[in-house]
């Protein structure tokens, strides 16, 4: 198991200079941390089909454990957290909220309460 501990790093950063970005915070943790070659998953040069971009990589924290590590910038995050859809009317600027909209936003909000019944 690989990913019991992990680290996500989000970056402010220009569409231009994203990946390589990306590229240099990867660096930077690779060169502190010996990294497993094998765990590296490149979504910024083949994103995924669903929009996905990111580099994870594992790496052997400072404890002896592995360490899954997730880089990605602002708006890959936001495209990974909701959706391709929301990123682009986003993008859009749509700011009216229609049915399909609140019907989801409800379903995230009861996922999200680990307290709310499932029958409810």
């Amino acid at each position: 198991v690989y990913d019991l501990f992990a680290i996500r790093i989000i970056l402010h950063s220009p569409p231009e200079t994203e990946k390589a970005d990306c590229w240099k915070v990867y660096s930077v943790i690779t060169e502190k941390y010996q990294p497993s070659p094998e765990r590296l998953r490149d979504w910024l040069s083949r994103p995924k089909s669903n929009g996905y971009e990111a580099l994870h990589t594992t790496v052997m924290g400072p404890q002896g454990k592995w360490v899954e590590v997730q880089v990605r910038t602002q708006r890959m995050n936001e495209i990974a957290e909701k959706g391709l859809a929301a990123h682009w009317k986003y993008k859009e600027g749509s700011t009216s909220e229609d049915r399909f909209d609140k019907w989801f936003r409800q379903i995230r909000d009861v996922l999200n309460n680990h307290d709310t019944n499932g029958v409810d």
